[in-house]
């Protein structure tokens, strides 16, 4: 197979790798929070150790494979 230069850009695994960082500290956020709409949308932050820079954020779906959710109820 002959791949192109751009291979990487296509088969990033950059998204898993963030989930699972060291360098990362994950919190539940609701997203729509200020939107107006009245419904929460909740995604997970990542956000940078280092410099406190929000670099990443994750659904519930993606997150759950590397954490043991809990799901209350409402």
């Amino acid at each position: 197979m002959n791949f192109s230069c751009q291979e990487d850009l296509y088969f990033s695994n950059q998204y898993y790798r963030n989930m699972v960082s060291t360098l990362l500290e994950w919190s539940q956020v609701d997203s729509a929070e200020g939107d107006g709409t009245g419904e929460a949308k909740w995604q997970w932050r990542g956000v940078s150790i280092g410099n406190g820079e929000d670099t990443s954020f994750m659904l519930p779906a993606d997150i759950s494979l590397i954490k043991d959710l809990q799901i209350e109820d409402e």
